[in-house]
């Protein structure tokens, strides 16, 4: 067993300070200006320094505690996941047509941001032991997903489920079965593909699918071969092509009005100014004003008029860009850009399949939601609600992105003390 002592726990890596704490004060500026300076509410600023603060006591506990000993608690933590996620949507309030919170006395709690750091944990450990790929382990692998994904939906929180779905994606890229599910992931897209592109080819696709696979069952059994796996596999794809579309309809239907109203707008948002629409037009024209340099610290039209709703939480991109211009959201940009390749650089020194897992899925998770909301400020994904991790105002997510820092941070502090004891001729 590797020796401890203090030297080796006090290798914090600088870099990680240093993005952390250009990251929070970007935050702290974003919500000063939206909030504080706009209308005077210093009561919000100060609970989200606080958040803060209690997020970096998790990171440092974390880092010092061990991703290996969080990952003991998985099958706890994870029980524990899908009780909240069902009290959410039993006795949660209802705010806007959405359960996303629990409310007890001093504060309030999002559910949905837990399942992040549960699910990276719980999935790393679950992929990490599995040995080989088979019908049973894909199908478990998927119940562990779906489950919490499920409830999440219900809420209803599209934004936060695909995020959610798109954590095991992200881990199965990197996985030894990587190309098996590549297979998986790439026929079902070539059929949304043909599908919006031609319903008749989309049709003519599974007519020679069908046949195809017909005519190699028959010259099977001419044969007196058993059918091979093979063509059972495959048959099973082609399904997955017509049940893919179904269930997309399937999806849209089960979509608030408003959720669907959302994605109408992303399309085409113009002709919705007064409704849904204006969100998305006011923050492009936000970005757009910041020019080169942006208008001036609390100077932004946009942002100290109030003219974008909710500019502390998802818009808050918008109110930087505006006030900071290209320079700061693009410094804000490369910050995020520093942050993302040392976590993937972490993972490529892996030790184990797990550090992997884990590296991978909180690179995942902080780009897909960088991608979403920078991506909707500038009117090139729908309004989903996703926050940007670590700027937007919101106690749960500043709370469980550094958590899931601190998770990463313990895997570098292992690969040190590890290159501390091959030094000094341990084992």
């Amino acid at each position: 067993m590797l020796a401890r002592t203090p030297s080796q726990y006090s290798r914090f890596s600088f870099w990680q300070l240093f993005l952390l704490l250009a990251l929070l004060s970007f935050s702290c500026l974003g919500v000063w200006s939206t909030e504080v300076a706009h209308n005077g509410n210093m009561m919000l600023f100060v609970r989200h320094v606080f958040s803060m603060l209690l997020g970096l006591l998790g990171f440092f506990v974390i880092s010092l505690y061990g991703y290996r000993r969080v990952s003991r608690w998985g099958p706890w933590l994870y029980l524990l996941l899908l009780l909240l996620l069902l009290l959410v949507l039993l006795v949660g309030p209802s705010v806007a047509g959405s359960r996303r919170w629990l409310y007890l006395p001093g504060f309030s709690f999002q559910p949905s941001e837990f399942a992040k750091l549960v699910l990276v944990m719980t999935l790393s450990t679950h992929l990490a032991s599995l040995r080989r790929v088979s019908p049973g382990s894909v199908l478990l692998l998927l119940l562990h997903i779906l489950l919490p994904c499920a409830l999440v939906f219900r809420q209803p929180d599209l934004g936060m489920t695909l995020v959610l779905a798109g954590l095991l994606l992200s881990m199965l890229l990197v996985s030894p079965a990587s190309l098996w599910f590549g297979g998986l992931l790439i026929l079902p897209g070539l059929s949304i593909f043909l599908f919006w592109w031609s319903l008749a080819v989309w049709r003519l696709h599974l007519v020679l699918g069908v046949l195809w696979l017909a005519g190699w069952g028959l010259l099977a059994r001419w044969r007196r071969e058993s059918l091979d796996l093979r063509i059972l596999g495959l048959a099973g794809l082609l399904s997955l092509n017509v049940l893919v579309i179904g269930g997309g309809n399937w999806v849209w239907h089960q979509l608030k009005p408003y959720q669907q109203q959302r994605i109408l707008t992303f399309i085409s948002p113009n002709p919705d100014t007064l409704s849904s629409g204006y969100q998305v037009i006011q923050s492009t024209i936000a970005v757009g004003s910041g020019g080169l340099t942006g208008q001036g610290l609390f100077r932004g039209s946009q942002t100290q008029l109030g003219f974008v709703p909710e500019q502390h939480t998802d818009f808050i991109f918008s109110a930087l860009a505006e006030e900071t211009g290209f320079f700061g959201a693009g410094f804000l940009l490369l910050l995020f850009a520093l942050l993302i390749f040392r976590i993937l650089w972490i993972g490529f020194q892996a030790q184990s399949l797990q550090q992997l897992y884990i590296c991978t899925g909180v690179a995942a998770l902080m780009l897909m939601q960088i991608l979403i909301n920078v991506g909707m400020n500038m009117d090139f994904m729908p309004v989903t609600g996703v926050p940007l991790p670590l700027v937007s105002y919101g106690g749960s997510s500043m709370l469980i992105q550094l958590c899931m820092l601190g998770v990463v941070e313990s895997i570098y502090l292992q690969q040190q003390r590890g290159e501390l004891a091959l030094e000094e001729g341990e084992l």
